[in-house]
């Protein structure tokens, strides 16, 4: 595993996609998963729950991440 965010789990994108079932389960269970490209933080994975108190919170996100796909 790498290092990106001191205190979050953090997987690159092979070991996520390699063990995705995995993630899902550690997430279900509370934790937060820093998903890393290149060395650096690329995305978070969290439970619907946390997303939701994430949203009631005032948090913004956006469907549309401006960056481009590969």
């Amino acid at each position: 595993m790498s290092a990106a965010i001191p205190g979050r789990s953090t997987v690159t994108t092979t070991e996520a996609t390699r063990g995705f079932g995995r993630l899902l389960h550690r997430v279900a269970r509370g934790e937060d998963v820093v998903i890393t490209r290149r060395g650096g933080p690329r995305a978070v994975l969290v439970s619907v729950e946390r997303y939701g108190a994430l949203v009631q919170a005032g948090v913004a996100f956006s469907a549309s991440s401006g960056g481009s796909r590969r």
